[in-house]
């Protein structure tokens, strides 16, 4: 099993190295070649990250790109995280009206601690947190991570041929 999930985190590392870059070698995006399982695991990588520093409020200030958003949002999907994904569209429909302050970085001189209390962010995903964490909690040692094996076994087809 450890190999398992050493495999995934390599090529999920790999993924998220490419999409850093400014330009990527034959396209713009391609995780988009990625068979769907791979590409789930990768989307929502950068998240469990997020929610093992910091909660679900920041992470739309660590990631606010529609495109990566919406990558997330899929992924979780796909994982059959399906209360996790709602709780994450419903701060994203939350956190739209405030997408130019995150993406310009101009929070009116405020600390974005402050403007996220300001704005009702935090208050808004607290229940979310708790509920995330919870999940989270059951593996602490894989937090969201933990999604990925279960879902390699049921569809090990998803994992290693591109559609």
């Amino acid at each position: 099993m450890k190999h398992c999930v050493d495999f995934y985190l390599k090529n999920c590392k790999v993924f998220c190295l490419r999409r850093n870059r400014k330009v990527a070698i034959g396209t713009t995006r391609p995780w988009i070649r990625l068979p769907r399982g791979l590409r789930a695991m990768a989307g929502t990588h950068f998240f469990d990250v997020t929610m093992t520093l910091d909660s679900l409020a920041w992470h739309f200030g660590n990631q606010n790109e529609e495109r990566d958003l919406q990558e997330t949002l899929n992924g979780l999907r796909e994982l059959e995280l399906p209360e996790i994904a709602e709780m994450f569209e419903q701060m994203w429909n939350f956190m739209k009206p405030h997408r130019y302050a995150l993406q310009s970085g101009d929070l009116g001189g405020r600390d974005f601690t402050d403007w996220l209390e300001e704005i009702g962010a935090e208050d808004f995903a607290n229940e979310k947190n708790d509920f995330i964490l919870a999940y989270c909690a059951r593996a602490p040692m894989l937090g969201l991570l933990q999604s990925w094996p279960i879902y390699a076994r049921k569809y090990p087809e998803r994992c290693v041929t591109a559609e």
